[in-house]
């Protein structure tokens, strides 16, 4: 297929020499994107209500809403031209999934499109600001900081803010779960702060490998450590290592359940089950991280979910910084079985799952928006045919930027998706391989143009 596609685009360009012309024109390569003039619009503003009627004077409060005008409105027949959901300016807090279903599907004639009033002005918002740090001055938190340290640490107390759900580490990695669990991070203006760890950069390796694990008899992983820091963590409430325990490009996150200073020894509270266990042929790597301990340089936090204190050495002023969770443990958008809608100028940002998954679409359009800060997952397409992202920037999430996956292998039948002029950057922050800015997969779809 890649060879013939290279053949046609050879001879295209003879062509357009034999006739004076050059060899190639930009413009046949980009996806031209007509916009939409709706017949009928909708209007959803953060101080809208559902109980209005959604015109621009008096816009609906949820996006749920509108969507069900829509289904009302399609009820009595689609319309020629279009139908338009229009978010107003401002910050919508994200309390539901956005699920669209086959019934909220548009057709050629009539497509549905979801739009913010001007690009980037609407935002989705899945996070929580923090307030309320005050200096840690409890004797015993006092203690198991460096020393260094003591008097940078400040503690916000969740519960004082309602939070309760503060999710769970699991372990995750390459071939030892099939859907990562939502997790929680912390941002300082904007930007993704550092789950407590050791070392600060990179990793260490061990003194000897004890027991490699075995999941048939449940007989944990043992190794050696080579460094005296580990004796600093042994009042850790819930210590894990992030590494690679048998394959150098297979990353993984174990839970520690005992440390032996004696012994000098680490071991896990379940077998590492990846492919027969732990195994010193490639080498044992590893780090150490969600360390009440290890608070030792600017950025660095922990929360202890027993208490639902979080504890953070802040990189900037308190007085002026913004310090925000991840809430929303769910995708914020999914469509299932839709045809011919559209998603344009959007902002989807701070949550603790996947942003947006179409699954089993058709003619459906990612356009203009900004998927970012997300723990998962930004933008993912899974079947389906002729889906596109174009447009968008996807930036800071924890695992791929973007997954696109469509066609028949066997039968070559192309799955006609593409992702063009987008910009993907910062991915794979969280789960470090096989998280690629585009995870393409299928047969016959299209990438270009792309930062």
């Amino acid at each position: 297929y890649v060879h013939r596609y290279e053949a046609a685009q050879c001879i295209h360009e003879l062509d357009r020499l034999a006739n004076g012309l050059p060899a190639r024109d930009p413009a046949t390569s980009r996806t031209k994107i007509m916009p939409i003039t709706p017949a009928k619009e909708f209007f959803v503003a953060p101080d809208g209500s559902d109980e209005n009627p959604g015109t621009s004077a008096q816009p609906f409060a949820t996006l749920t809403k509108a969507r069900d005008a829509v289904r009302v409105l399609k009820g009595n027949g689609l319309l020629a031209g279009g139908i338009a959901i229009t978010l107003k300016r401002g910050e919508y807090p994200v309390t539901e999934t956005l699920a669209l279903m086959a019934e909220d599907s548009g057709t050629q004639d009539c497509p549905i499109v979801y739009r913010a009033e001007a690009p980037g002005a609407a935002v989705l918002y899945g996070g929580t600001h923090l307030t309320g740090f005050t200096p840690v001055i409890d004797p015993a938190v006092l203690e198991r900081l460096p020393e260094a340290t003591r008097g940078q640490v400040y503690q916000c107390d969740l519960k004082s803010l309602s939070i309760t759900d503060y999710g769970e580490l699991k372990v995750r990695g390459f071939g030892l779960q099939a859907t990562p669990p939502p997790t929680l991070e912390l941002f300082c203006n904007g930007q993704p702060q550092i789950l407590a760890r050791w070392p600060n950069h990179g990793f260490v390796g061990i003194d000897r490998l004890v027991a490699p694990g075995n999941a048939e008899t449940d007989e944990p992983s043992v190794i050696g450590y080579l460094d005296d820091r580990p004796a600093r963590w042994t009042q850790a409430e819930d210590l894990w290592l992030f590494g690679y325990f048998k394959y150098l490009w297979a990353d993984s996150s174990i839970k520690v359940a005992a440390i032996d200073t004696a012994a000098k020894t680490l071991t896990t509270a379940e077998p590492y089950n990846y492919s027969g266990g732990m195994d010193t042929g490639q080498g044992i790597i590893y780090y150490a991280y969600n360390l009440l301990e290890e608070i030792d340089r600017p950025g660095e936090w922990y929360l202890n979910r027993e208490t639902g204190t979080l504890y953070f050495w802040p990189p900037d002023d308190l007085a002026t910084a913004t310090i925000e969770i991840g809430r929303w443990s769910a995708p914020m958008l999914t469509m299932s079985g839709v045809s011919h809608v559209r998603i344009e100028g959007l902002v989807f940002d701070l949550a603790r799952d996947n942003g947006l998954i179409l699954t089993d679409c058709e003619h459906c359009l990612v356009a203009g928006c900004t998927v970012s800060r997300f723990a998962g997952s930004g933008i993912t397409i899974m079947g389906g045919h002729a889906n596109g992202l174009y447009g968008c920037d996807v930036h800071t999430v924890g695992r791929r930027a973007t997954e696109v996956l469509g066609g028949d292998r066997e039968t070559l039948i192309p799955g006609g998706h593409f992702v063009e002029n987008c910009r993907l950057y910062d991915y794979g922050r969280i789960d470090r391989t096989y998280t690629p800015a585009i995870q393409l997969e299928g047969v016959g779809n299209r990438v270009a143009h792309n930062r």
